[in-house]
Order: C-alpha cells, then sequence, then structure tokens
C-alpha cells in the first residue's frame, strides 16, 4: 500500500484501527494530543530536513550513526511537511514492514 498517497482522514482511520481506537474525534494527523502519545510509545524520531522543507520521521527498526557530521539513517523513514503526519506515515510503514498485528 501506498502510505503516500492518503490523506489525513485515511491515515488517521488506518492508525486507529491498527491501535484499536474508537474515538471519531481521533486525529493523529492534526491533533498533537492525539499524536505526542503515539511518538512517544513507538519511539518515533522526528528530524528537521534542513536540506529540504519539512520534517523526516523514522520509526523502528532503525539505526542512526553519526559520522563527520552526517547523519546515516536505516529503518523506515519519512519525508513530508506535517511531522504529524511525518511520524504517522512511519509507523504504518514500519508495521506494514515488520508485519506487525495490534
Amino acid at each position: 500500500m501506498n502510505h503516500n498517497a492518503l490523506n489525513d482522514q485515511q491515515i488517521d482511520s488506518l492508525i486507529a484501527d491498527a491501535l484499536g481506537v474508537s474515538s471519531p474525534d481521533f486525529s493523529p494527523c492534526s491533533n498533537i494530543a492525539d499524536a505526542w502519545p503515539i511518538i512517544q510509545q513507538y519511539s518515533l524520531a522526528l528530524i528537521p530536513a534542513h536540506d529540504q522543507q519539512g520534517w523526516i520521521a523514522m520509526a523502528f527498526p532503525a539505526i542512526l550513526t553519526l559520522t563527520d557530521q552526517t547523519i546515516h539513517m536505516v529503518g523506515s523513514r519519512v519525508h513530508d511537511l506535517n511531522p504529524q503526519r511525518a511520524a504517522m506515515l512511519a509507523l504504518l510503514k514500519a508495521r506494514s514492514i515488520l508485519q506487525l498485528d495490534s
């Protein structure tokens, strides 16, 4: 599935289904109060994309190494202008790769 082609409401719905959330107001792509507990629980990383606009989000499995001021990232990563959307997309991508079930 190409998660990047989904709109925010579709991503919110996939995250709600994956996490067993039943609230109709659940909106982690646009509501930080919904997104932050998920970001913390799943140790999602948000990194400003200085060479381009937006944010890079990473989800497990991820390896970060720093060499000569260059960060090498291995894992499920996503770039988006909205950091919360990027984090939710990274989580969906990681769950797909690892075939995790809730």
